[in-house]
């Protein structure tokens, strides 16, 4: 887990590469050059078991066309181009086309819980946090990958809101945690020590306003996802 806590500056997420175009090379590859190594993305399962990227179970939302990630072979996907314009991107092709990146993955799907695994065990492990917001999911995923840093499950996270007493392992996990759920804030003073005091790591999600997440590093949060990498890369990376 080496190179997910190395930074000593505050962890910039790229959110599925950013607003425009999401989850397609173009994007990840903004964020890039502008100095954002670390990537957030969500995992579909193709009909020929391809881990593609993709927040939602079908490709309506980014082509207007009303098809399951799951009815469709990675080549048939690839008819309906993302803004009528950008390929669907693998998770492959996203892992080796940045190999010094590192990946915060959301299993979608549970189908998507074995392709990752197998997946995972030719990658080198320091670069992957694993997450989803099946307890369930991540409990299977860290049975049959114990070595791969995974995310608190949103039931640890309740848990961690209210007491730092948790009864539960919590070696290689960190915390990935939404602002707000629902119509509660997670991320308050005591969830922030709570966490400093178990060394678990906070990342904030979906943090667009810069002066939310100037707030919430100050805090002593380690990292925030956000649609606005390259503003944020541009404030804190300078």
């Amino acid at each position: 887990m080496a190179q997910i806590f190395s930074s000593t500056s505050p962890i910039i997420w790229s959110h599925k590469g950013g607003t425009e175009h999401e989850n397609t090379l173009a994007s990840f590859e903004k964020a890039w050059h502008a100095g954002v190594k670390h990537f957030e993305t969500d995992l579909h399962l193709t009909k020929d078991g391809v881990l593609v990227l993709s927040h939602d179970p079908t490709i309506f939302r980014l082509t207007g066309v009303n098809k399951s990630v799951s009815d469709l072979t990675f080549s048939q996907l690839q008819n309906y181009p993302i803004s009528g314009e950008y390929p669907w991107l693998s998770l492959d092709q996203l892992v080796r086309t940045y190999p010094r990146a590192v990946f915060s993955l959301d299993m979608k799907n549970a189908n998507t819980l074995n392709p990752l695994v197998e997946f995972l065990t030719d990658q080198r492990r320091d670069r992957f946090i694993v997450g989803s917001f099946s307890a369930s999911r991540i409990k299977s995923f860290r049975n049959l990958a114990p070595d791969i840093c995974t995310a608190l499950d949103i039931q640890q996270i309740l848990k961690l809101k209210l007491s730092k007493n948790l009864s539960l392992g919590i070696e290689n996990q960190m915390a990935m945690v939404p602002y707000r759920y629902y119509s509660t804030t997670l991320i308050n003073e005591r969830f922030i020590s709570n966490c400093q005091d178990l060394e678990i790591p906070i990342h904030a999600w979906t943090i667009n306003d810069m002066g939310l997440m100037e707030s919430l590093l100050r805090k002593g949060v380690t990292g925030v996802v956000t649609d606005k990498a390259v503003e944020a890369a541009s404030r804190f990376y300078a």
